[in-house]
């Protein structure tokens, strides 16, 4: 696997189904595993205008209900 220095990941509707289901419960995992670069951000956009602390609420019970994967799956 080729490990880039930096990435840069844009979401669009990050507020909604797919995202919350889907797109961030595996961007946890990938950082869980330790397989994303040191240098990695992730630009968000939405429809929906929340503040920031709302935002975070909906990202944490997104990744709250993730199960333990094996490591090994991954790589």
């Amino acid at each position: 696997m080729i490990k880039h220095s930096s990435l840069s990941v844009v979401i669009i509707g990050a507020t909604g189904d797919l995202a919350k289901r889907k797109l961030f419960p595996a961007l946890y995992r990938l950082y869980r595993q330790n397989l994303l670069p040191q240098t990695f951000s992730i630009l968000a956009f939405s429809r929906r205008s929340w503040k920031d602390d709302d935002f975070r609420a909906f990202i944490s019970e997104a990744i709250s209900s993730i199960k333990p994967v094996n490591k090994g799956k991954l790589k």
